[in-house]
């Protein structure tokens, strides 16, 4: 019995620790919203915060992905036509569906 709850409570601090490990980040908590940590009572003030913190990593981690992607994608088949190869090409895309030449540009998603 006393194994068991060994067990159980080193399995605790573990978990627990890790919480609060992954919940100090370098995300930064501005003056207002330290003034209203400040009026919550001290049990509430740290799940709060660790919350506050993972918002802000994941705010963070959101703008990055958007800064990077791109969802739009040039065809790789357009190249530049000749007059005599614009006319060719207008007269065989008549029977094809409409607006296809019209973007050249398609989204990713």
């Amino acid at each position: 019995m006393k194994n068991i709850l060994f067990v159980l409570v080193v399995l605790n601090v573990l978990f627990f620790s890790n919480l609060f490990v992954a919940a100090q980040s370098n995300v930064t908590i501005s003056d207002r919203q330290n003034s209203l940590l400040e009026t919550l009572p001290p049990d509430q003030r740290e799940s709060i915060l660790i919350k506050m913190r993972q918002a802000g990593k994941l705010q963070s981690e959101l703008e990055e992905t958007f800064e990077e992607a791109t969802n739009t994608i040039d065809r790789p088949e357009q190249k530049i036509l000749t007059d005599e190869e614009k006319a060719e090409y207008l007269e065989e895309s008549r029977d094809w569906i409409y607006g296809y030449e019209q973007f050249q540009t398609s989204p990713t998603t």
